[in-house]
């Protein structure tokens, strides 16, 4: 049970971003014909591009045959974090360390930060009083979570929010192909857990509470929100749901930079990776969450920008 639970959350951890939370639709429901999966191909070599939704609902299944095909034709499946090799202690360790302030009881760590910190002394008024309103909706207190970082607790907030309207991290597409592929295909690793906490871990103080309190004051957008997203990414649309992804941005600019490492530099480094497979000589699926394609500086962008060969496809694969 903890080595499932660790590796669900690194599924919610990839989902940070995305942390919105309902959706009123089937895949079956809708009637384009675009998929959000991009062919890109050089000389020797085929890259299937598939943006993914970290958490889906039962009904989304099964997924197109677009997707599914891309897995069949690929000899490596490419992931942000293969969740399926996470050792739960180390995940155990690197939440301790970056998910919570220094304190005197299991969480406490080497004193890197200054000790005496929780949720009651770093957040502002505001924010506090918004947070007790939602954990008292939810009847929960703040003494459970009084030691979190908040950028740790608004992920645990979208985990929650989103579960709670059915959706599942085990029915994530990356686990879903993660789980094929074992024995089956090579699978290979763009980053890993530890820089994606880290990544998290290393906002600062002030842009981590102004992200919680955007969560906080947004609840009850929460489902238009994300029954846009998921419109977006069954109809293939990768610059809205960019956009979409990218909202609290637009309302907060402060939080700019933070982005800028999360969605941009990150895709600078993947799309070098992207690189390296379309000159391997085999086809690889690479399997990158949704808000990771579109925008300027968004890997269909920046690949296009090469001289590749670049196609999105229709759900049935031509």
């Amino acid at each position: 049970m903890h080595r499932v639970r660790h590796r669900l959350f690194i599924i919610i951890l990839l989902s940070f971003c995305l942390s919105l939370s309902a959706l009123a639709i089937s895949a079956n429901e809708l009637t384009t014909e675009k998929c959000f999966l991009w062919e890109i191909q050089s000389k020797n070599s085929t890259v299937y591009l598939l943006g993914s939704l970290h958490m889906l609902r039962p009904e989304m299944y099964p997924l197109n045959a677009c997707m599914e095909q891309a897995y069949e034709q690929a000899h490596v499946i490419a992931v942000e974090v293969n969740i399926l090799t996470v050792k739960p202690q180390e995940m155990h360790r690197l939440i301790q360390e970056n998910g919570f302030y220094p304190h005197t009881g299991i969480y406490a760590d080497s004193g890197t930060r200054p000790a005496g910190q929780s949720l009651q002394t770093e957040l502002s008024p505001k924010t506090l009083a918004l947070l007790k309103i939602y954990l008292q909706h939810n009847e929960l207190n703040l003494e459970e979570i009084q030691y979190m970082r908040p950028w740790h607790l608004g992920m645990l907030i979208a985990q929650q929010e989103m579960i709670a309207r059915g959706f599942d991290p085990a029915l994530g597409i990356d686990l879903h192909f993660l789980q094929k592929a074992q024995g089956e295909k090579e699978i290979i690793e763009l980053e890993t857990s530890e820089q994606q906490i880290k990544l998290l871990a290393s906002i600062g103080e002030d842009a981590q509470e102004l992200s919680l309190l955007d969560t906080l004051q947004h609840q009850n957008e929460m489902d238009q929100a994300i029954t846009d997203m998921v419109l977006a990414w069954q109809s293939g649309d990768a610059e809205a749901l960019y956009q979409l992804v990218r909202k609290s941005e637009e309302r907060h600019p402060s939080l700019a930079p933070f982005f800028k490492r999360l969605f941009d530099q990150r895709n600078q480094s993947m799309s070098t990776k992207i690189e390296k497979f379309l000159k391997s000589g085999e086809n690889t699926l690479v399997i990158i969450g949704g808000g990771h394609l579109g925008g300027e500086n968004g890997l269909i962008n920046l690949l296009s920008n090469k001289s590749y060969t670049i196609k999105q496809l229709n759900k049935s694969m031509n």
